[in-house]
């Protein structure tokens, strides 16, 4: 079997930055595609259709800025990422994108190193990196300093 692996990277337009992110997962391979925001501006990364959709996260009243911080991924072996933990920024808390790997489902992996952007950066992008037969298999945030008149 010939293992095939696709990196995709796509950031925001200039000054702008991610403002909601949409996992998809298959039951069988962990998550397959994400769907980024920056305002008007969305993009697939893998064009992968199968599954369904996790819920859009956005932080729009959930931090001091609709944008996020950093993204931690949960890696299951045979399977790739199936879950993330997406970090608004100016907030503590993070949202998962599903179930995978909750008190029901403790055996759904372990949390890789979270992905973060330094203090008063947001993500403007993401690298993905794909593999046939597994799904996303890892990612990384790309990352932009804030302007001072945009710093809550």
């Amino acid at each position: 079997m010939v293992t095939i692996m696709d990196t995709s990277t796509h950031l925001c337009p200039t000054n702008q930055h991610v403002t909601a992110l949409q996992w998809r997962e298959q039951s069988g391979y962990g998550l397959v595609e994400v769907k980024m925001d920056c305002g008007e501006y969305q993009v697939d990364f893998t064009g992968n259709r199968n599954g369904k959709d996790n819920r859009k996260v956005d932080c729009e009243e959930k931090g001091k800025l609709n944008a996020f911080s950093g993204i931690r991924g949960r890696e299951q072996s045979g399977y790739g990422i199936v879950n993330t933990l997406m970090q608004c920024y100016g907030e503590d808390y993070q949202f998962a994108s599903n179930n995978n790997g909750k008190l029901y489902n403790l055996k759904a992996g372990i949390w890789n190193e979270a992905s973060t952007c330094q203090d008063d950066s947001v993500v403007t992008g993401l690298e993905v990196r794909e593999q046939s037969g597994y799904g996303i298999i890892n990612f990384r945030v790309r990352c932009r300093t804030l302007v001072p008149s945009e710093i809550p």
